[in-house]
């Protein structure tokens, strides 16, 4: 036995038996006071945490209803992010400049189909569209037969091997 804990085996390599140590937080020296200190070092930086906070006050904030944009546009001193609705029901929000729409109450449809006027193609109706189909195909096959044909023989015009 060289020491307390402390050995040297036949290879003549010296050796500790585990202790077990139990100190209190308190009783450590020198302790680690930054995150870089506990060697975390991929942290966000107290100044990007702050500027982080800074801006998430200036989402939007939603602040009531009002009957509609004259009521909306007398509203004073409004702050970044203040967010209404406004009796047709579209919400609005204050950008700094000027009040701004976050969508539209409604969508002017009359100019597309509406639901009566749909109604199931005839079996005449879905023969003639798929003759379209068909003869579309039928083209496309055809041409692409010709550029085949055009290809070889220019092929064979230029004396080309292929």
């Amino acid at each position: 036995m060289v020491g307390d804990g402390l050995n040297v085996n036949e290879n003549g390599v010296l050796t500790a038996a585990a202790q077990e140590v139990a100190k209190s937080w308190d009783d450590v020296l020198n302790k680690p006071n930054t995150l870089a200190g506990y060697g975390i070092t991929d942290a966000v930086s107290m100044d990007a945490l702050e500027q982080r906070i800074a801006t998430m006050g200036k989402l939007y904030r939603y602040k009531g209803t009002v009957a509609d944009l004259d009521a909306l546009n007398a509203i004073v001193d409004p702050e970044i992010g203040d967010t209404y609705d406004v009796g047709d029901g579209t919400n609005y929000a204050w950008n700094g400049e000027k009040w701004d729409a976050l969508g539209i109450a409604s969508i002017d449809m009359t100019g597309y189909m509406k639901d009566e006027d749909i109604r199931p193609l005839s079996i005449a109706e879905l023969d003639a569209i798929m003759g379209i189909v068909s003869s579309t195909e039928s083209l496309n096959t055809a041409l692409t037969q010709q550029k085949s044909t055009v290809s070889f023989e220019l092929a064979n015009d230029l004396d080309i091997e292929g």
